[in-house]
C-alpha cells in the first residue's frame, strides 16, 4: 500500500512539473490579462494595469540587463545595449497597452498575448 501511495505521488509530481515547464511563468496581472476565459471588463482592467507597469517600470531594464549579463559571465557592454533595447521595448509596449486596453481582447485579430511580464524577475 505504501508503495502505491509513493508511486501515485511521484506520478502527480511529474505531471505538475511537466505542465509548469510548458507554460511561461507570469505574474497574476499578466496571467489574467492573457486569460481567454476572463470577461471583457476583467481583461481590460488587467491589461491597463500591465500597460501601466510596463510603462512605469521600463527603465528598470537599464539596470536589470547589465546585471544579468554580469551574473552569467557575459560582456557587460552587451548587457547595457540589451538594457537600452529592452527598456525601449517595454516602455513602448506599455504605452501601447495604456492606449488600447479597452479594445476587445478576443481570439483573432485583436488578441495579443504577451509573455513579457513587467514584474517577473525569472526571465
Amino acid at each position: 500500500m505504501k508503495g502505491l501511495v509513493m508511486a501515485s505521488l511521484l506520478f502527480v509530481f511529474a505531471q505538475t512539473t511537466a505542465a509548469a515547464e510548458s507554460k511561461p511563468r507570469l505574474c497574476p496581472i499578466c496571467a489574467k490579462a492573457n486569460d481567454a476565459q476572463a470577461d471583457y471588463g476583467e481583461k481590460a482592467g488587467y491589461t491597463l494595469a500591465r500597460g501601466a507597469l510596463n510603462f512605469g517600470l521600463g527603465w528598470t531594464e537599464l539596470i536589470r540587463q547589465p546585471g544579468k549579463a554580469a551574473r552569467e559571465g557575459k560582456n557587460v557592454f552587451h548587457g547595457i545595449a540589451n538594457g537600452i533595447g529592452f527598456s525601449a521595448r517595454r516602455t513602448v509596449r506599455g504605452l501601447g497597452e495604456l492606449f488600447t486596453f479597452w479594445t476587445p481582447k478576443v481570439e483573432g485579430a485583436y488578441m495579443h498575448i504577451s509573455n513579457d511580464c513587467p514584474i517577473d524577475t525569472m526571465q
